[in-house]
């Protein structure tokens, strides 16, 4: 839920300068045309005064933006029929545009502002609008929109496209590497040796030392210590950021409003971290047992130095089995090797000729799809 707010300090006149006699700091709302001159105002010159020239404007009633008169220029309220200045009539009159924002934080002067810079704010925005319809027009017509000037100039568009060709090349290698190692052949190879490997994995029980939250220490652990530590972080309230920020109603005048967005801080969340020593299995050595054909398929004795649940104990963990089988590319060309099932080592006997895919620039032999070689 947004709980920002806004605190109206009141309505307050622009300022103008006079073009034609120079007359400065008129104010926007009372004064049409130059107390001095005469001269019309033009409102693209209307700018904010400083805190010292504020003329606050009381009970004011706003009834929308001042139109400009399509035959003389002139600035005329909203609800008028006929121009002021020339008489002529108002309907369809364009309305004046708004001066961007003036803002500053709470208690810190506004920034100087002067007609001069009102009237860069306007050509800026009148230029911007311009191109704005000029690409809008191009995109109708099938124009492709104007490249975005890279940071640096043509050296940046220089630098962008080098950039762009090393990243293709290293696609492009990276992809060819792939393909030229990972290419095979069907070659008639022949089974030279054949050898089996088990293993077991030996585990012993170890006391070690670990960390964790409070909730979360095992039972049964030991030498348990526990200290407060930070575990996490929450957003707190902190008061609020206000700014004062001045917009421009087109009427000659401007409101003036305080606008505050509540503010946070992070505030650590402690818990209690527990130090303590738990007994645990762990992976400490691997027994091994290898042979070939002639003999039976069997896991290793892991010479179990002590067994039970005692620290220093231990046990035998994980099993596995490798097949390999050798191969002699037909001619003598290569050796090559593959680990395979029991099942596909079991048919393969040493001497016989298969038929299958061996790597072009690897030494591997896909077993699974081999066939004996008619």
């Amino acid at each position: 839920m947004d709980s920002s707010r806004e605190e109206d300090l009141g309505v307050y006149q622009m300022l103008w300068d006079c073009s034609y006699c120079g007359a400065s700091k008129l104010l926007a709302r009372d004064h049409k045309h130059c107390p001095n001159c005469g001269g019309a105002q033009d409102p693209t010159w209307r700018y904010f005064p400083e805190d010292a020239d504020k003329v606050k404007v009381e009970d004011h009633v706003y009834i929308g933006k001042d139109v400009i008169c399509a035959a003389c220029q002139a600035p005329n309220a909203a609800g008028a029929a006929f121009c002021g200045a020339c008489g002529a009539e108002l309907d369809g009159s364009k309305a004046v545009q708004l001066r961007g924002d003036q803002a500053a934080d709470e208690g810190a002067a506004f920034a100087a502002d002067t007609a001069r810079a009102a009237r860069d704010e306007h050509r800026a925005a009148k230029l911007a609008a311009q191109a704005a319809r000029q690409a809008e027009a191009d995109a109708a017509h099938g124009a492709p929109p104007p490249a975005p000037e890279e940071s640096g100039g043509s050296k940046g568009k220089i630098a962008g496209i080098g950039c762009g060709v090393l990243l293709l090349l290293a696609v492009v290698c990276g992809g060819l590497g792939f393909w030229w190692f990972g290419r095979t052949t069907v070659a008639t190879i022949e089974a030279t040796s054949r050898s089996w490997t088990t293993t077991i994995q030996v585990e012993e029980k170890q006391s070690v030392r670990e960390s964790a939250w409070k909730e979360s220490v095992p039972s049964g652990a030991e030498r348990v210590s526990c200290r407060s530590e930070k575990r996490d972080s929450r957003s707190v309230s902190d008061g609020e950021t206000c700014k004062n920020v001045r917009k421009d109603q087109g009427d000659g005048t401007f409101k003036e409003v305080k606008e505050c967005k509540p503010k946070t801080k992070q505030e650590a969340v402690m818990g209690e971290k527990c130090d303590y020593t738990v007994n645990k299995w762990a992976r400490t050595r691997e027994a091994k047992a290898t042979g070939g054909p002639k003999d039976a398929v069997a896991y290793p004795d892991p010479k179990l130095r002590r067994t039970g649940d005692c620290v220093g104990c231990e046990r035998a963990g994980a099993k596995a089995e490798v097949f390999t089988i050798q191969w002699r590319e037909s001619g003598g060309k290569r050796a090559l090797s593959c680990d395979t099932t029991r099942s596909i080592w079991d048919k393969v006997q040493v001497g016989s000729k298969w038929k299958g895919p061996v790597g072009v620039n690897k030494d591997f032999v896909d077993c699974a799809k081999l066939q004996p070689a008619g």
